[in-house]
């Protein structure tokens, strides 16, 4: 069970999390900027629940056709290969 001081410090560094994320700083300028070390801030980052609305996201990315290039080849004997290469 948690003591008040423990949710207390929780509830301070939940607030720290948010405001880093919505600042646009890095970890490490925040925490300077606000006296906290870095260390403890990654602590609670792992220790308390994130928030969905504040979790990065991946975008799926659709890759654009591909084109084939006929590409030939003759070696010293005379045969000839070929191949497509996908650009």
């Amino acid at each position: 069970m948690e003591n008040n001081n423990t949710s207390d410090r929780a509830g301070i560094m939940h607030a720290h999390i948010e405001a880093c994320r919505t600042s646009g700083q890095t970890v490490v300028s925040y925490c300077k900027e606000h006296r906290l070390a870095a260390s403890k801030y990654y602590y609670w980052q792992k220790r308390l629940p994130i928030n969905a609305a504040t979790t990065p996201t991946f975008t799926q990315v659709t890759p654009i056709a591909t084109l084939a290039v006929p590409q030939l080849s003759a070696t010293p004997n005379g045969v000839r290969l070929g191949w497509a290469v996908l650009i």
